[in-house]
């Protein structure tokens, strides 16, 4: 079966991003130092014209879902990084500022804005770490990250699949979809880079078939198969050859035995089902039953969805204006970077979430449209469910929070 791809385009007009950057911090149980040699993975070079600053990236435990979060400094395009993992796996590191946006101007409800189309793949650089393994990156920062991996077999082999992949996806992020009279043109590009850049995984999956970087490429199409086509998901795993601790089968049986999890849409008059999360912004769990007591708004929002972004400052007002009253829970799709980004700017002090448990919150409960807002009576009972940009939330509110 060959690995889809899905284009930058294509998910900026589902308005929906997939993160593969996590919020919870574990730290390592030693310094990395304590380790011993066969534990720890080292990573040096130069990102030519990168300058200074810091790449983040997570790294995953094997044998549960749990993941850290990993950064490399960067002085004077110069890198030399230690850490630890448990098994082999791709980490993705990329930079915490936007140095690597292509922003465009675009109409959103009558408002001119502009936004990032550069797909999140040429902002980032991919390395293949494991138990004792010291590689090497050597790159230029341009109108993209294009770093490359060295120093083992496997690097090599994902360097290589980089070097053919991403100027495709370079070549998709600057499609441009706005102007009507090239519409069916600028379609058919899309079509013919999105089947070149399928045929490129396909056949590194086929040709590497016990490759760690052939077992994710397998996971991430796991992921978009599982909730659409799970049959589908499923013959995944036959492509999947065993390796010692492949951490992307767990991920796959592990989302393949969470599928069932999944709630029927709500509706006004149901309890807002329990649940508890460990990816809070600034706090290390957060549970429903906390907010028991009080009304309680719960948003589902993205950075990247500009409604839901403007709608923020007046949501502050409500939770700075009744606080004894109203509890705030905001449930963010988004990649950590971006949104640890953007709430660190801002001084939005209500409980924070971003939607990366397995199953995601917004699977759970059958989000399709952003934002979509929930707002419950202090017993837990749904009121009202109010899906994209509407007055009638903060009409309740005043009707409810009013004197």
């Amino acid at each position: 079966m060959p690995i889809q791809f899905i284009s930058a385009k294509t998910i900026v007009r589902q308005l929906k991003q997939i993160g593969l950057l996590i919020p919870f911090i574990l730290y390592c149980t030693f310094a990395v130092g304590q380790q011993q040699d066969t534990t720890v993975f080292r990573v040096s070079g130069r990102i030519k014209n990168f300058g200074t600053g810091i790449l983040i990236g997570t790294i995953r435990a094997f044998g549960n879902d749990s993941i850290r979060l990993d950064t490399i400094e960067v002085k004077h395009d110069s890198l030399n990084h230690t850490t630890c993992v448990e098994a082999p796996q791709v980490i993705k590191y990329e930079p915490i500022d936007d140095r690597f946006a292509r922003y465009r101007k675009v109409i959103k409800n009558g408002d001119s804005v502009a936004v990032d189309f550069a797909d999140g793949q040429l902002k980032c650089m991919e390395v293949v770490a494991a138990p004792g393994l010291n590689i090497t990156i050597n790159g230029t920062a341009g109108r993209s990250l294009t770093a490359y991996p060295s120093g083992s077999a496997e690097n090599e082999q994902l360097a290589a699949l980089r070097k053919k992949f991403y100027p495709l996806i370079d070549q998709l992020s600057d499609l441009d979809y706005s102007d009507r009279k090239i519409r069916d043109s600028v379609l058919k590009a899309e079509d013919r880079l999105t089947t070149a850049a399928t045929a490129i995984q396909s056949d590194f999956v086929k040709n590497n078939p016990s490759s760690i970087v052939s077992s994710f490429l397998i996971w991430k199409q796991f992921e978009l198969l599982n909730k659409k086509n799970p049959d589908k998901a499923d013959s995944l795993f036959q492509l999947i050859h065993p390796i010692d601790k492949d951490i992307y089968k767990q991920l796959m049986l592990l989302a393949q035995q969470n599928r069932n999890k999944t709630i029927t849409e709500l509706s006004v008059g149901q309890l807002f089902p329990d649940f508890k999360t460990k990816f809070v912004y600034k706090n290390s769990s957060f549970n429903l039953k906390q907010t028991l007591g009080k009304y309680t708004l719960i948003d589902f929002w993205g950075t990247w969805c500009i409604p839901c972004v403007k709608e923020l400052p007046k949501l502050k007002s409500y939770c700075d204006k009744f606080s004894h009253k109203l509890n705030l829970v905001s449930i963010a799709s988004d990649d950590y970077v971006r949104w640890k980004a953007f709430l660190d700017k801002k001084n939005y002090n209500w409980v924070q979430i971003l939607d990366q448990d397995i199953p995601k919150l917004s699977e759970r409960f059958v989000v399709q449209v952003y934002p979509t807002k929930y707002l419950l009576d202090p017993e837990g009972k749904i009121l009202m469910i109010f899906k994209d940009v509407t007055e009638e939330v903060w009409e309740q509110l005043d009707h409810l929070l009013m004197p």
